[in-house]
């Protein structure tokens, strides 16, 4: 998230646009995880990071230190 504190100290704030763009790239960050029964646990803006510095599509989440890999058959309890 540099490039976000790097454009607020710019006083460039984000448009809605590209700010909807950044969301849409976490939320498919967080699906295809979901999708391989993974939940990160940990998610905050220092674990999203940009693969490119100015492509508001690179986004990457990092740090699985605190994730589990779940059965969807088992009990929503056991990630707890």
């Amino acid at each position: 998230m540099q490039f976000i504190k790097k454009r607020k100290k710019e006083n460039n704030l984000l448009t809605d646009i590209e700010a909807s763009q950044i969301l849409k790239g976490i939320l498919k960050g967080i699906q295809y995880i979901h999708e391989k029964n993974i939940v990160h646990r940990d998610l905050k803006p220092e674990n999203i990071i940009f693969g490119a510095e100015d492509d508001l599509e690179s986004i990457k989440i990092v740090d699985f230190g605190l994730s589990k890999q779940f059965s969807k058959d088992l009990d929503r309890d056991y990630l707890r």
